[in-house]
């Protein structure tokens, strides 16, 4: 399925796909301050869980991903000139994430072109750490 995320959100539709894993939810969320936000998640082919967050951005936030886990939950969050992202999963490898949030962040950069340079560091997730457990 093919997600448009409002203008609002300064943000496109991210298609994981390079690093195996396919867009199975999309929601809005309510707004918060007049802010709207999205919440898209992702399954991978083993069953592992993967949801990102795009809203406006928090005060915390810095403009590359940084370690924001809370509990079990691995969370890696950043933001651009106007939006913030979250890229959030239980059980993922945190070498993992890492690669992948620094993929993510090169696709939601607006001035970034996805080009075979971004493909490849998707699929380069794949072959970071060890598979989701699940």
């Amino acid at each position: 399925p093919v997600v448009t995320i409002g203008a609002a959100t300064a943000a496109r539709a991210l298609d994981l796909s390079d690093a195996d894993l396919k867009l199975v939810y999309a929601a809005t969320m309510p707004p918060v301050a007049g802010s709207e936000a999205m919440f898209l998640g992702y399954r991978g082919p083993h069953g592992c869980m993967v949801g990102l967050w795009i809203g406006a951005p928090q005060n915390t936030m810095d403009s590359v991903p940084k370690v924001r886990d809370a509990g079990d939950i691995r969370v890696r969050a950043w933001h651009d000139q106007v939006t913030g992202y979250a890229l959030l999963s239980k059980g993922m490898d945190p070498a993992r994430i890492d690669r992948l949030a620094q993929a993510v962040a090169r696709l939601t950069d607006p001035r970034q072109i996805v080009d075979d340079g971004v493909r490849t560091a998707l699929r380069d997730v794949t072959r970071t750490g060890v598979a989701c457990r699940v």
